[in-house]
């Protein structure tokens, strides 16, 4: 499966959903709120975009995934990051682009880790960005690599930071919990 192709088509598809978007909508309350709607009107759509494209549609395993949608084809099944730029201005608000690329052949450098175990896997670019540097022939053995070198660094961070804090807490209870500071002093 070509991946670089299946994600300009699934991008193509998604895109038409949104073109009266691209003249300007009202004002949402927020971004999560407008990436909300966005969401939702894909999920309305997304077992026809898969069935125009020759795909079956997935329901997400669970609320916390890596991908907002997914599909499968025989025996590969690929899940979908759908990322969206929007342009707020003073009473509009307007999708400048849509894109979509399979999350594990994004550059090293796009990943960020924060709160491993809680889904917060963050992209330090955006697709845009990184476009020119995805890596359409990486396999799963070599994103785990790099996904599992990225994870332990995480952990080794906290729990440095973890045992500092320990040793702050500790500091603390011997003072006679006077002065409590995380910092040095």
């Amino acid at each position: 499966m070509n991946l670089q192709k299946v994600s300009n088509q699934v991008e193509e598809k998604i895109s038409q959903l949104f073109e009266e978007l691209r003249s300007g909508m009202a004002e949402r309350e927020d971004s999560r709120a407008f990436g909300a709607m966005i969401e939702k009107k894909i999920t309305d759509h997304w077992p026809q975009i898969c069935a125009e494209m020759g795909y079956s549609p997935l329901d997400k395993p669970g609320r916390r995934t890596i991908f907002d949608f997914a599909f499968s084809k025989g025996k590969t099944t690929v899940g979908i990051d759908v990322k969206t730029k929007d342009l707020e201005r003073s009473d509009q608000r307007d999708i400048e682009y849509i894109r979509v690329a399979p999350f594990i052949m994004l550059p090293q450098n796009a990943y960020r880790i924060e709160n491993l175990g809680t889904g917060q896997v963050r992209l330090n670019y955006t697709l845009n960005q990184v476009w020119d540097e995805i890596e359409w022939n990486r396999d799963i053995k070599s994103f785990y690599d790099l996904f599992v070198d990225l994870a332990i660094t995480h952990y080794q961070r906290v729990s440095r930071d973890a045992l500092k804090r320990i040793e702050a807490l500790e500091r603390f209870r011997q003072n006679g919990y006077q002065n409590f500071t995380f910092g040095k002093r």
